[in-house]
């Protein structure tokens, strides 16, 4: 075809921006995949070389973002990226540029010693690419809080503490907590980093929360959480049990202030390895799917990783996604 002929893939430039958003516009018919590029190039992760564009004729026709990150798997740090957002202006789709943009993507960070691919999506085009189903899974814990009204005292037994918003100088100490909570056994964690752009959404509808000891000097918790559904945190980090108990209380109240309950049914991302999960007593239930794959690009601890999950000998893994992704 005339368009395969001139067709030209590379990594992006800074001149090459404008025709990214606009294929991502085309593509989706919306700006939200155009601003999750623009984000996560503010993230200390990214690489422009693994941002690529499909040129043709001089104009840019697809684009695949390939997003570095530190992934935990089998207690060990290994090198993947993340697949997303990929675009091709309509009157180039399903002539296979897409799949050559994923080619290139991914030889080259072959190339730049990573191990796997990752992604959610379609689940009959991406294994034409060599992608795995069932990679990786989503968690939940559910843990119910009842109270009487709202403002009362938290429970004598449990710890006082208050709350703030994330704030500039936060990220290091959030970075640890996290490091508490997930490492080294849950599979699949994405390290979030010390940068403040990791820890507070762009979309103003998503709260970022610190959890404060009794007199204010440490930070012992941490939820970031849709406004309208507190009961649904995206993240919860917290010291210990105890902490995490008096966090959903506190977080009950918010809920209570939209309403009448009598008690609120959280549903918590927990991982049923995280050490919090068991000291709320357990119970997470983690589940996969067919569209959550990935693709290895070189032999790799992911391998082993995949042949436990696969076998039933080890839970799938559970990534909680950058901020960038929380825009709806």
């Amino acid at each position: 075809m005339t368009e395969e002929k001139n067709l030209k893939i590379r990594s992006e430039t800074i001149a090459d921006y404008a025709g990214i958003a606009a294929v991502n516009f085309a593509a989706f018919g919306m700006t939200e995949e155009s601003s999750i590029v623009a984000l996560q190039r503010q993230s200390e992760n990214f690489d422009p070389d693994l941002s690529l564009v499909a040129e043709i004729d001089g104009r840019v026709a697809g684009h695949v973002m390939f997003m570095p990150h530190r992934v935990q798997l089998l207690g060990e740090t290994v090198r993947a990226v993340n697949l997303a957002p990929i675009s091709i202006l309509p009157e180039y789709q399903k002539k296979g540029i897409g799949g050559k943009l994923i080619e290139a993507g991914h030889n080259l960070a072959r190339e730049k010693g990573y191990d796997f691919s990752f992604l959610l999506g379609h689940p009959t085009y991406y294994p034409r690419l060599g992608y795995l189903p069932n990679a990786y899974g989503f968690s939940t814990l559910k843990a119910t809080v009842g109270f009487s009204r709202p403002g009362r005292d938290q429970s004598h037994d449990l710890p006082a503490l208050t709350t703030r918003p994330v704030k500039q100088g936060d990220g290091p100490t959030l970075y640890s907590l996290w490091r508490e909570n997930f490492l080294p056994e849950v599979d699949f964690s994405l390290d979030p980093g010390e940068a403040l752009v990791e820890w507070v959404s762009p979309n103003p509808a998503v709260e970022a929360l610190a959890f404060l000891s009794e007199d204010g000097s440490e930070i012992v918790g941490y939820c970031r959480t849709r406004k309208a559904t507190p009961e649904k945190p995206i993240m919860f980090l917290a010291k210990d049990g105890a902490v995490a108990r008096a966090m959903l209380e506190l977080l009950a109240e918010k809920k209570a202030e939209q309403g009448e309950a009598s008690a609120v049914e959280f549903e918590l991302p927990l991982h049923p390895s995280a050490r919090l999960s068991a000291e709320l007593g357990g119970g997470a239930h983690c589940r996969t799917g067919i569209y959550t794959m990935a693709c290895p690009l070189r032999p790799s601890l992911f391998d082993e990783y995949y042949a436990q999950v696969n076998a039933g000998e080890r839970p799938p893994g559970f990534p909680i996604w950058p901020t960038a992704f929380e825009l709806s």
